[in-house]
């Protein structure tokens, strides 16, 4: 055989060996890329899957919290009818009314008009159902209590329930409170309400704070004149969002909810203080109670994304890879065989 044949023979074997590995790495090739397409969609359809998700936990959230809103407001207002269709009420008539309306609710309470003349007999008629020492009062910034001075007119507490924690005392005046008194003034129209910026708790020891919600009482003689009296529900926020339970580590969502009209500009009113999720999720709602309105936000937690984590991109990657690898591997073996044939 001459030496032009072999020659001939070795560059056709070389040619046949380099497009069986040419065939392989492009099938390789072309297997990565679909592999890598398929994997996107893939997470594509997970994010669109988690933000359907988070939106239906956050709308039912909000539905929740929004209609216990109401429920405060519908309440309050059945407090007042009670009040305005009732030539007189006992206390006897007002803890059966108002106990059973204790639900996401610290206490009801009803305080009437006294003028300064009615001041005295007042004490004395309030010190038989009340108990003996019944005396119109203010309390300080140090949470000491002194008997009111000289007014115009007060707004005494004169029917209180509450349920465990400490209610709105006795003799409480709320027209010697800065804060509940400038809820009574926006109050004061027929069928109107008005909630007071935040208040410490009173009776209580603990930073806790509450919204006290006012509706005024109006007489049937004279409807639009001076209220004859105003009906409340000291309200708290942890009450109405959490039921008064710390937040658990396993809440799939982070509620916060923010007073954007503070006195002090805006103030946080709940906060789980739970992980938040990095994740480009959240809404932001406007919740309304009385006359206030409050920023409700919400973001998924940690225990949200573990509860919906998803390995389908791992296995479309490693499932894809490997069918890529063997399909490259069998092209491969089928040149080999056909050069050898």
């Amino acid at each position: 055989m001459s030496k032009g044949g072999v020659r001939a023979r070795l560059l056709g074997l070389c040619t046949e060996a380099v497009s069986a590995w040419a065939v392989a790495l492009v099938a390789l090739v072309v297997g990565g890329l679909l592999t890598a397409v398929l994997a996107l969609a893939t997470q594509t359809f997970n994010k669109q899957q988690l933000r359907q998700r988070f939106e239906l936990l956050a709308s039912e959230r909000f539905s929740r919290i929004a209609e216990r809103f109401d429920e405060q407001q519908q309440r309050l207002d059945g407090l007042r009818r009670f009040f305005s269709f009732s030539n007189e009420i006992t206390p006897h008539e007002f803890d059966g009314y108002a106990r059973p309306l204790l639900q996401r609710t610290l206490a009801y309470a009803w305080a009437p008009r006294v003028e300064a003349a009615q001041r005295a007999e007042f004490e004395r008629q309030a010190s038989a159902h009340s108990g003996p020492g019944y005396v119109i009062r203010d309390q300080d910034e140090q949470g000491q209590w002194r008997p009111s001075p000289q007014r115009d007119h007060y707004f005494p507490v004169l029917y209180t329930q509450s349920g465990e924690l400490p209610g709105l005392p006795y003799g409480l005046d709320l027209a010697g409170q800065e804060v509940p008194l400038a809820a009574l003034a926006r109050a004061l129209g027929p069928g109107s309400m008005a909630v007071s910026e935040p208040l410490p708790m009173f009776d209580t020891s603990s930073d806790a704070r509450g919204l006290l919600m006012v509706a005024p009482v109006f007489s049937d003689a004279n409807p639009r004149g001076a209220a004859v009296g105003y009906v409340m529900a000291l309200l708290s926020m942890r009450e109405l969002v959490s039921d008064g339970r710390p937040v658990t580590a396993d809440d799939n969502l982070v509620v916060r909810i923010v007073d954007p009209t503070g006195l002090h500009g805006p103030e946080v009113m709940f906060d789980p203080q739970n992980p938040v999720a990095p994740l480009p999720l959240a809404t932001n709602q406007l919740l309304h109670l009385a006359d206030h309105h409050f920023q409700l936000s919400i973001r998924p937690s940690l225990a949200f994304v573990r509860a919906n984590r998803s390995s389908a991109v791992l296995a479309v990657s490693l499932l894809g890879g490997l069918l890529s690898l063997l399909l490259s591997v069998l092209l491969y073996s089928l040149f080999i065989q056909r050069q050898r044939a």
